[in-house]
């Protein structure tokens, strides 16, 4: 049986929609696309530094398919990177032990929390024998307003002892409580995805600022 297949019935339990099956594996192109319209949902990536950008091919809820150029996909939830394909290293499967903090970005100002998550993840060969389950990450979340005063930074500062730690960003826009940009952990030994996602904006792609960055939370 081929394992992509499996990959998507794991991916179903974590995104709860049956849309993940009627997707065929791999969605990737080699083929030069055309420069998306104004008016289509797409995220702006930047991986290694090269630009470029996914196009939305499936929806339902806060749950998107997002295809790239050569065979990268990527599934989200709201802002969160949950699912890959076409990464030197696949992640299947994304779950929130008490939801994902993300979802509500400006509550964290002011109130740094501990998040636990489960990941799921494999390899480029499709081997369902190099899969691994249940993966646990620990993360230390917290926000800072940027000095603008119109957005502020969460950063995600996350560790596991199944691979090196790693650091998430996500830029809030404080007028509408929605993430602008983000910085994604997409699997280990692979470079993170730094993305613009969809919708109104007026910032530009940068790292965060160096208070943001530090490990220490928010004063209360």
């Amino acid at each position: 049986m081929r394992p992509w297949p499996l990959i998507a019935l794991l991916l179903l339990s974590a995104c709860a929609t049956p849309t993940w099956l009627t997707l065929d594996w791999p969605f990737g192109t080699t083929e030069a696309e055309e420069e998306p319209r104004d008016d289509q949902p797409v995220l702006r990536l930047t991986r290694s530094g090269r630009p470029g950008f996914a196009r939305q091919v499936q929806e339902q809820g806060r749950q998107r398919i997002w295809r790239g150029r050569d065979g990268l996909v990527i599934a989200t939830d709201g802002a969160r990177v949950t699912g890959t394909a076409g990464l030197p290293n696949v992640l299947v499967a994304t779950r929130f032990d008490d939801g994902d903090p993300i979802q509500s970005p400006v509550a964290i100002r002011g109130n740094p929390r501990d998040s636990r998550r489960v990941v799921d993840l494999a390899t480029p060969d499709r081997d369902p024998r190099n899969m691994r389950f249940g993966l646990v990450v620990q993360c230390r979340v917290f926000g800072r307003m940027e000095p603008d005063e119109a957005g502020m930074t969460v950063v995600e500062r996350c560790t596991s002892p199944n691979f090196r730690p790693f650091r998430n960003w996500f830029y809030v826009d404080i007028g509408t409580g929605t993430v602008t940009d983000s910085e994604q952990w997409v699997g280990p030994d692979t470079p993170p995805l730094r993305m613009a996602h969809p919708g109104p904006r007026s910032w530009i792609i940068r790292p965060p600022t160096d208070a943001a960055q530090s490990d220490a939370p928010e004063p209360e």
